[in-house]
């Protein structure tokens, strides 16, 4: 939540980040990583910043990287 917020201020949004969660990731007393996560790319899309979330039903692991990885890889080189 903190990022998100200081994601707020002006700047010049020349990178295109990319976020990933599963409905399964980390949720314990320092947050839910999938909620995190979504919050970070909904705030870098109010900045102005290309930003993708890549969500799924897994967890963070090897196996979820890498089912998202294509999509992300796909989005990440297009010329938008």
């Amino acid at each position: 939540m903190e990022h998100s917020v200081s994601l707020m201020t002006p700047s010049s949004p020349s990178h295109r980040p990319l976020a990933a969660g599963g409905t399964n990731d980390i949720d314990d007393v320092c947050g839910n990583w999938r909620l995190a996560n979504q919050e970070l790319a909904a705030a870098l899309r109010f900045r102005g910043y290309d930003a993708h979330f890549a969500g799924g039903c897994g967890f963070h692991s090897m196996a979820h990287g890498g089912a998202t990885l294509p999509s992300a890889l796909r989005w990440l080189w297009d010329p938008a």
